[in-house]
């Protein structure tokens, strides 16, 4: 059998954070899940761009991205499922690679 290899947690500095909302594409699964928790919630789905610096000497391969939107103007989460700002900070995304270093 192969070697099997895992890292992590690996915790990364971000910075110059920006997001901008974008259309949900249901096609791919992006839309709120559940019945009862969402009922009456609308699904907001977003692009977020931010500046990370990877401190190991090797890529990492298909991270896991978790996080939080807050709007400051509203004082609260800009995602549904995060209003009251009592949930705990879910996975967003997965990224294919990070390469070692300062990445954008």
């Amino acid at each position: 059998p192969s070697v099997a290899q895992a890292v992590g947690p690996v915790s990364m500095p971000v910075s110059e954070i920006t997001w901008i909302e974008s259309p949900c594409r249901t096609d791919k699964g992006e839309m709120l899940k559940g019945t009862m928790a969402t009922f009456g919630l609308q699904a907001r789905c977003v692009e977020a761009t931010a500046t990370v610096v990877n401190p190991n000497d090797f890529a990492l391969d298909r991270p896991g991205v978790f996080g939080r939107i807050d709007d400051k103007a509203i004082e609260t989460s800009v995602l549904a499922n995060a209003m009251d700002g009592a949930s705990d900070v879910g996975q967003f995304t997965m990224i294919e690679e990070i390469p070692p270093g300062k990445q954008r």
